[in-house]
């Protein structure tokens, strides 16, 4: 097992997750997530809200997906094909 590759992706939702929260200053003078969500969920701007919870959860999925990739590749006890289930 590869030991600090396991936990890498499972930082990456808390990263995300530190980045949407409101009240960070911003960076470049440019609003974060954290604003946009802030100011949505103010205004009630359903549409918004949505666009931010479905980008974060592509991220998300993204970043776990190149990590499952990424374990695979370096890992050779992990097999990246699937086979066929015996006995159902």
């Amino acid at each position: 097992m590869l030991p600090g590759h396991a936990s890498r992706d499972r930082h990456a939702s808390r990263l995300l997750r530190r980045a949407i929260r409101p009240g960070r200053r911003p960076a470049f003078s440019l609003p974060g997530l954290g604003g946009v969500l802030r100011d949505a969920l103010l205004g009630n701007d359903l549409p918004v809200i949505i666009g931010v919870v479905v980008v974060s959860a592509i991220v998300i999925a993204i970043v776990n997906f190149l990590g499952e990739v990424l374990h695979a590749s370096l890992d050779p006890r992990v097999k990246m094909h699937a086979e066929p289930l015996s006995g159902i």
